[in-house]
């Protein structure tokens, strides 16, 4: 871990001479703590919000008002029928490196949409990444097993810090003076696999 922050001391006031690297590490953890607190809250709301709303019944429902309402689309997905040779996913407590890949692609997605924006709830956040998880699941069904929103809620909470401390090292691993000419995208995640391992 010392060796790591050194390496970004380093780099940062190569980078930034005469700047404050410790005041900018510091906001840059408690934003990280922030915002991971403040997901993992709105999550929480809206799980207590759902439960709420069906242990509540609905006594004015009216019969005639189901045949009015249109018919919308079945989410997830029908899964696809599976070849001979392929056994679908079971999902179990110890999740593959495909499942965790694929939570962090559609979470990294979802949260960073331009139309959306970054400031939208969490409930709306996590119903979107479980359609999206669904939808892969569908597309995958002997790779990725079925995860309900709870558990893929509570899998990122243990995944975002050290997704966030990747995304820290390959940013900085973009910025670092030995990125010349023949610097390539693979050489960039070697130095922020480097840098990421020595956090």
């Amino acid at each position: 871990m010392e060796d790591c922050d050194a390496i970004m001391r380093m780099t940062w006031e190569s980078l930034f001479p005469g700047t404050d690297y410790d005041g900018w590490k510091h906001q840059f953890d408690a934003a990280s703590l922030e915002f991971n607190d403040r997901l993992l809250r709105e999550a929480q709301e809206e799980e207590e919000e759902d439960s709420s709303d069906s242990n509540e019944g609905n006594t004015q429902f009216d019969e005639s008002e189901e045949e009015s309402v249109p018919e919308t689309p079945q989410y997830p997905p029908a899964v696809p029928r599976l070849e001979s040779n392929q056994v679908a996913a079971r999902a179990t407590r110890i999740w593959s490196v495909a499942e965790d890949e694929t939570l962090i692609r559609l979470f990294m997605e979802i949260s960073e949409n331009a139309i959306k924006g970054t400031s939208q709830k969490a409930t709306s956040l996590w119903r979107d990444v479980h359609a999206a998880y669904q939808m892969a699941h569908a597309e995958k069904p002997h790779i990725l097993p079925p995860r309900p929103m709870k558990r893929l809620t509570s899998h990122w909470r243990r995944l975002a810090a050290d997704t966030l401390q990747w995304i820290s090292c390959y940013d900085e691993a973009g910025r670092l003076p030995e990125g010349g000419s023949g610097y390539n995208e693979a050489d960039r995640i070697k130095c922020a696999s480097k840098l990421f391992h020595l956090a």
